[in-house]
């Protein structure tokens, strides 16, 4: 069920800020259900998210990362030669890149331009940093 709602809700962001064609959403999601009684899993590997994303917009979104900065997995997740690249991703350009981010206490996600390194290496700290204050 929450993999459907945060599918659906990332397809309604794509649609109202109008990406082009070939944009790649990294997706900051969840790993498990909060709270996490069963382990019950929301994205069981780290292409599901993307995956559905290009299924469900006929592959005019490419899939990017799929990480969980709430559980510090951030899956090696870097700039390397002018590309993000990460555990099970081969990488991408920041030249369409995005980032989906989902927030379990509001059930919204929010979905944000990266266009350069900076902007990156600033992202990147404050996933870290996340993890650091959410920390159980």
């Amino acid at each position: 069920q929450m993999q459907l709602q945060i599918i659906n809700d990332a397809n309604q962001l794509i649609r109202e800020q109008e990406l082009p064609p070939k944009s790649i959403v990294m997706g900051d999601v969840p790993h498990y259900l909060e709270p996490n009684y069963n382990q019950e899993i929301v994205f069981s590997q780290p292409w599901d998210f993307g995956a559905a994303l290009a299924i469900t917009n006929a592959n005019q979104i490419a899939q990017g990362p799929v990480i969980d900065s709430a559980r510090g997995q951030l899956r090696l997740l870097r700039m390397e030669n002018d590309q993000v690249v990460a555990l099970n991703f081969g990488g991408a350009s920041l030249e369409q890149f995005w980032i989906y981010q989902f927030d379990p206490q509001s059930q919204r996600g929010t979905l944000t331009r990266i266009t350069t390194p900076d902007q990156f290496a600033k992202l990147l700290t404050a996933l870290q940093e996340r993890h650091v204050t959410t920390k159980p």
